[in-house]
């Protein structure tokens, strides 16, 4: 499939109830619709998802991240990321991440996640992208308790 059959623009609290579908779907750490709305509207998020362009509101993913301010460089944390089961293996979390990546530009120099162990899918397509694994976090993931790959990516 070519990419013109969905979009990706900032998220918006009206997209909030269907990320909330994909975080179920998905496995997901718990966030709360709040916490969503939340991210939404913070001038210190940069949040994306990606629309079925025929529907025009279908969300079929999304990313969460934040931008960390520290002393020596700025960094950003992806904080949450999925994307629809029907439509993952189809390049829509590809776009998402790369509307990121694009976004940030020259301006932020590492990008954070933590990742559960278990997720080798997850893991193998952040590998792709020149994300390494950094460390572990003991019992990061609840629900059920898992520890966290810690992966960084330095642009």
């Amino acid at each position: 499939m070519d990419n013109e059959w969905f979009e990706i623009r900032k998220l918006s609290t009206h997209d909030v109830s269907q990320i909330l579908i994909i975080q179920e779907e998905s496995n997901l750490s718990f966030w709360s619709k709040d916490a969503y709305n939340d991210e939404a509207i913070r001038a210190d998020t940069l949040s994306f998802v990606a629309i079925q362009s025929n529907d025009g509101s279908k969300v079929i993913g999304f990313i969460i991240a934040r931008l960390l301010i520290s002393e020596s460089q700025n960094e950003v944390e992806i904080y949450n990321f999925g994307v629809l089961k029907e439509y993952q293996k189809l390049g829509v979390g590809s776009k998402v991440l790369q509307k990121l990546l694009n976004h940030l530009g020259e301006k932020h120099s590492i990008i954070w996640l933590e990742v559960r162990k278990s997720n080798i899918t997850a893991i193998n397509f952040y590998e792709k992208y020149n994300f390494k694994n950094v460390g572990i976090r003991k019992n990061f993931f609840s629900k059920p308790t898992e520890d966290a790959i810690l992966m960084k990516c330095e642009i």
